[in-house]
């Protein structure tokens, strides 16, 4: 009976398999070392990044009314959900499409009140006090058509992302205008004539109420650019400043210009209104330019009532 043996060759490739073997698991096992920390490290930036949108700045704003008519108050309410309760709240809204008469009255704690216009900031206290607000107001409008107003209220914040929510208000036209472009001379009709078929209009009882002095428009000019280019175009560009904190409503400039070898007149269309504290920057362009002295007069027909006209008008040497 014979003993059968592994011949050596089979024996090497064995030992050749297991050393491979020792060797691949080495290899995995440093590079798991390596890789441990930075699985951790994504797993809590992922966790930090879920963090961040979860917990994300967050005012809600609301209002009692969404339609009223002039000198109606209404109940604007605020309640920041998520943030840090630092900072301040702030209250605003923008001028596009509205009459420049078209504004807020604010009733503060204390009972006063302040007129708020487009534009204009409204501090509403720090942050953190409360997590629930709400302030009255009461709207003004002599348009004639609709006031669509966008109501703001921000949270701004040194240390985190700023946060704000918007609500639309309207203040309906007052119906008694368009009444009264149909109505006959007083004078000619009879006591018991004198009936309106037209429905009444629901205005608030009178109040006394302290209003804050706003400081009247006062509109300046101030060269900023005067040159000839070379070929002969004249750019001259200026500034009209409104110095007032009342818009100054709808306004137009007189300038004279060196142009073809005489001083030619440029009576300008009507300008959007500029608010209180705003600037407007106007530019002109013009041919065949002559070395000379530029004029401009803003509100050269004084269809605006300012506190003061003798910044109105300004010069600058064009060449």
């Amino acid at each position: 009976m014979s003993t059968k043996t592994n011949p050596p060759i089979q024996t090497g490739i064995k030992i050749a398999i297991i050393i491979v073997i020792i060797i691949v698991l080495l290899l995995v096992s440093f590079a798991m070392i390596k890789l441990i920390p930075n699985i951790f490290s994504s797993i809590s930036n992922f966790r930090n990044t879920l963090y961040f949108f979860g917990n994300k700045e967050k005012i809600v704003l609301t209002a009692n009314k969404k339609v009223i008519m002039s000198e109606d108050t209404f109940v604007l309410s605020w309640k920041q959900q998520r943030g840090n309760g630092e900072g301040e709240h702030i209250f605003n809204f923008p001028c596009v499409d509205l009459d420049e008469n078209t504004h807020l009255q604010l009733t503060e704690a204390d009972g006063d009140s302040l007129d708020v216009f487009c534009e204009e900031d409204i501090s509403l206290g720090k942050a953190g006090e409360s997590d629930y607000r709400k302030i009255t107001f009461t709207g003004y409008s002599e348009a004639e058509e609709d006031q669509i107003l966008k109501l703001n209220v921000s949270h701004i914040s040194a240390t985190s992302t700023s946060a704000s929510s918007t609500v639309l208000l309207t203040i309906k036209k007052d119906a008694t205008k368009e009444n009264n472009n149909d109505t006959k001379d007083e004078n000619n009709i009879e006591e018991e004539d004198k009936v309106s078929t037209s429905p009444p209009v629901i205005k608030t009882a009178p109040r006394v109420v302290t209003t804050p002095y706003l400081r009247p428009t006062d509109l300046g000019v101030v060269f900023t650019r005067s040159e000839i280019k070379s070929n002969n175009d004249g750019i001259v560009e200026f500034q009209v400043i409104n110095y007032g904190q009342l818009a100054s409503g709808k306004w137009r400039f007189r300038a004279t210009i060196p142009q073809n070898g005489d001083d030619v007149v440029y009576n300008s269309p009507y300008q959007s209104s500029i608010p209180g504290g705003k600037t407007s920057i106007m530019t002109l362009r013009f041919e065949n330019a002559d070395t000379g002295t530029v004029e401009v007069t803003a509100d050269y027909y004084n269809e605006i009532s300012e506190s003061n006209n003798n910044n109105n008008t300004a010069t600058v040497r064009i060449k």
